[in-house]
Parts: structure tokens; C-alpha cells; sequence
């Protein structure tokens, strides 16, 4: 009953108090933006793409002066004077193959020559002498024609019997093996009483100079790569250093894998740097025909399902926006590159683009120098 009662006494008043505010609102009717009404934008330009895709690919360093090593004759290896690691100056003996058998190869030659020399020195003398008996005419031409080839023939074997000395020599002196430069040992290949043929490599050395980064760049990625272009190449084992390489090569023929080996020469680099080390190659390529797009503000599209999305583009004749699909490929920091659906100098809305719909007439602020083009 209590209820009840009040729920009558106070009925008047709220209807009254309704009344009031019915009232009151009719007097001050909601504010709302004409349809009519050009609602200000805030606008940007879609920008070609210019920025160039990155790819880190694993590298080493290796030093620009480096070779393999060998004798230029077979032999057995008598000494090995450096190991891994040794150093060495210009011109210094690193090993040697057992010499002797080369020594008496030498002294069987320089006697065969000797011999040679001495027949020429007979077959000459005979020349001379039936030279003579044809000049007084005792011997026919053909007499002194035969003597004449005889010691053309002595001359020849004297030639031959020179080369063979020579090649001789130069083949005892190739049993010892002299760096061709100053440097160090990166790998050593053969012991002492080891046997070897010719060419086959002993040492692996490499100058002390220059270091280069050596990678291997995928098949798939090798058309994009310009030549002399310049990269960053970072060290992860010195904490992160970033260096400035230069594309040195681009091999024609992948070898034996799927993979073009690319140098890159490195620009001031820090002292201290061993070849060996790991790198990590930031490769700026040449983006592919499918890669060309535009950007725009990553607040200028409402994201749809996939790289599906939509902008507002601006149309200067009849100043509106249209809402047209588009795809956006990927995001980068406050731009986002549009790979379909823009061309680009076209405008889009910036921000607020949840609150427009297609063909809303629109106003661009600020279209004098100052205007929002992040």
C-alpha cells in the first residue's frame, strides 16, 4: 500500500517534469550537418614507389689476395715449412719436393746437349770441306746440298737438346714452392714424404690486405641486382657493425647449385676485421614490374579482408570522394604501398576516412603549400 501510495502522489510532478523537457528540446532542436554541407578532408598525394626492396642474405669475408698453391712438377714433399695460420713475406720458401731425381734429369740433358754441340761442330767442318771441293769442282751440288742438311739437322738437335736443358731446370727449380706475395696460411693441404702430382694444390693462402664479402644471390633474385650498387653488410660477432659494401661481381654460371656467387668490396672498413667472419648482406634489388605501385598515409584506406582495402579517391571536377577498392601489399612505417587500384598523383583522404561514403562532397584543407603529406 505504502508503494502504491507514492507511486499516485508523484505522478503529477513527473509528468509535469516530461512536459517541461518535451518542451525544452522542441525550442533547441538537435544541430546536424546538411547533406548538402562539403565536409573538410584532410588529403594526400599517392606517391610512386620508389623504395626498393630488401633481402639479408647470409655472406663471409674472405681476403681480395688469395690462391691455391701447387708444385708445377709431381714429386714427393720433402718439407712443409709453414702451418695453418703462419705468416710469411714475399718470395719466402713455404715447401719443397725431394730433389734429386730432378738434378739428374738436369745433368742427363746437359749431356745430351753437350753431344749435340759437338756433332754440330762435325757436321759444320764438313760443310766447310765439301764447300771447297765444289768451289775447285770436285763434288757435284748434290755432295755439298747433303752436307748442307746434315748440319742443319746438327743445328736443330742443338736446339732441341737447349730446350730440353732448360725445361730441366726450370723443373728443379719449380721442387721449391716460393709465396707469391706477403700473407698468411688459410689451409695446408700435404705433409712431409707425401707424394703429389702436378697442379695438385698444397697450400691455401691469402694476402693480408683488402677483404671483400663473398654470397651466394638465388637465381630468382640475380636480374634484380644492379652492378657497382651500393649495401649495407652488418657483422653480428662485432656487435652489429654496419658496413658500406659495393657490388665487385656478378658471376655468370651458377656452378654447381642454383645460386650466382656474388663479391662485394668493402668501404672503409674498421681495423681488426678477419677473413672468415659471418655477414649478414642488406641487398637493396630492383623491384620487379609486379612490384611497381604507389604509397599512401597508412590512415588513408579502412582495411578489408586479405590486401583487399578501400580509399576515398577525390575527384576535382565535382569535389567528391569516391570509395574505390584497392590492394594494399604491405606496410612500412607510416606508409602503406598500394600495388592495385591507385595510379599514382592521384589524391586520397588521409584520415578520418571511416566517417565518408562514396560521393560525399568534400573540401581539401589546406591546398596551398601546407598540407598533410606524411
Amino acid at each position: 500500500m505504502g508503494r502504491g501510495t507514492w507511486h499516485l502522489r508523484h505522478t503529477p510532478a513527473i509528468a509535469v517534469l516530461a512536459v517541461l523537457l518535451g518542451a525544452c528540446s522542441a525550442d533547441q532542436p538537435e544541430p546536424r550537418v546538411e547533406a548538402s554541407t562539403p565536409r573538410p578532408i584532410a588529403w594526400a598525394e599517392a606517391r610512386p614507389d620508389d623504395a626498393a626492396p630488401v633481402r639479408v642474405l647470409p655472406g663471409v669475408l674472405r681476403a681480395e689476395q688469395r690462391a691455391p698453391l701447387s708444385f708445377e712438377v709431381a714429386g714427393r714433399v720433402a718439407e712443409v715449412r709453414v702451418a695453418e695460420g703462419d705468416r710469411f713475406a714475399a718470395g719466402a720458401t713455404l715447401a719443397r719436393l725431394e730433389p734429386e731425381s730432378f738434378r739428374l734429369t738436369l745433368r742427363a740433358r746437359e749431356g745430351e746437349l753437350a753431344e749435340a754441340r759437338a756433332r754440330l761442330a762435325e757436321a759444320e767442318d764438313d760443310f766447310r770441306r765439301q764447300q771447297r771441293l765444289h768451289e775447285g769442282g770436285h763434288i757435284s751440288r748434290a755432295a755439298l746440298d747433303t752436307a748442307a742438311a746434315q748440319r742443319d739437322t746438327a743445328r736443330g738437335r742443338v736446339d732441341a737438346a737447349e730446350a730440353q736443358v732448360a725445361l730441366a731446370r726450370d723443373a728443379l727449380a719449380d721442387t721449391v714452392l716460393r709465396a707469391p706475395y706477403a700473407g698468411e696460411v688459410a689451409q695446408r693441404r700435404v705433409e712431409p714424404a707425401q707424394r703429389v702430382a702436378a697442379g695438385e694444390p698444397v697450400l691455401q693462402i691469402q694476402g693480408r690486405g683488402p677483404l671483400e664479402v663473398a654470397l651466394s644471390l638465388p637465381e630468382t633474385l640475380v636480374d634484380r641486382l644492379q652492378p657497382a650498387s651500393l649495401h649495407e653488410v652488418h657483422l653480428p660477432v662485432r656487435n652489429g657493425v654496419t658496413l658500406s659494401a659495393r657490388v665487385r661481381e656478378i658471376a655468370a654460371d651458377t656452378g654447381d647449385s642454383n645460386a650466382y656467387p656474388v663479391t662485394l668490396a668493402l668501404l672503409d672498413p674498421p681495423p681488426g676485421l678477419r677473413a672468415g667472419l659471418t655477414a649478414e648482406v642488406h641487398l637493396r634489388l630492383r623491384a620487379k614490374q609486379a612490384d611497381e605501385g604507389v604509397t599512401i598515409p597508412a590512415t588513408a584506406f579502412l582495411p578489408g579482408p586479405g590486401e583487399t582495402a578501400w580509399a576515398f579517391v577525390y575527384d576535382p571536377g565535382s569535389a567528391t570522394v569516391e570509395r574505390r577498392e584497392i590492394r594494399v601489399a604491405s606496410l612500412a612505417g607510416d606508409r602503406a604501398r598500394v600495388s592495385a587500384g591507385l595510379a599514382p598523383g592521384e589524391i586520397v583522404a588521409a584520415r578520418g576516412v571511416a566517417f565518408l561514403r562514396d560521393g560525399q562532397r568534400v573540401t581539401r584543407l589546406h591546398t596551398g603549400p601546407a598540407r598533410y603529406q606524411p
